[in-house]
């Protein structure tokens, strides 16, 4: 399961972009402004409304930030190069960077109003 942030257009991207390398289906998704995580964050006292980062349960555990977009891209095979080009960067220098992005994504990409409905052909990937 994906926890992203369903009115940040950067999220959104790569939502959409994950779904496209993932024809399996092996991820699903929720955005964390949904009923599904107030739910889930409010019984281990995250507050969803201040997280600025992605979370990643891969059925065994909750990973966030660099460390979860590390782990989806080891399962989509069309990101492998990315991966491996990510193995020669100092793990510092990967979290500073993801830190930065989520602290400026809104005035880098832009805010939704709201979160998308997501079309019917892929509806069945996210709990809202």
């Amino acid at each position: 399961m994906v926890f992203y942030d369903g009115v940040c257009r950067f999220c959104n991207f790569w939502v959409n972009r994950i779904i496209k390398a993932d024809p399996e289906g092996k991820f699903s998704f929720t955005p964390i402004q949904s009923e599904y995580a107030k739910s889930f964050f409010s019984e281990t006292c995250e507050n969803p409304e201040t997280i600025d980062a992605i979370y990643y349960f891969n059925g065994k555990e909750m990973l966030h930030s660099a460390t979860a977009v590390i782990e989806i891209l080891k399962e989509l095979r069309k990101y492998r190069l990315c991966l491996g080009i990510l193995r020669f960067i100092p793990s510092d220098i990967i979290n500073y960077g993801y830190r930065f992005i989520a602290k400026t994504r809104y005035s880098l990409f832009g805010r939704l109003k709201h979160c998308p409905i997501p079309q019917e052909n892929i509806k069945s990937r996210f709990l809202i």
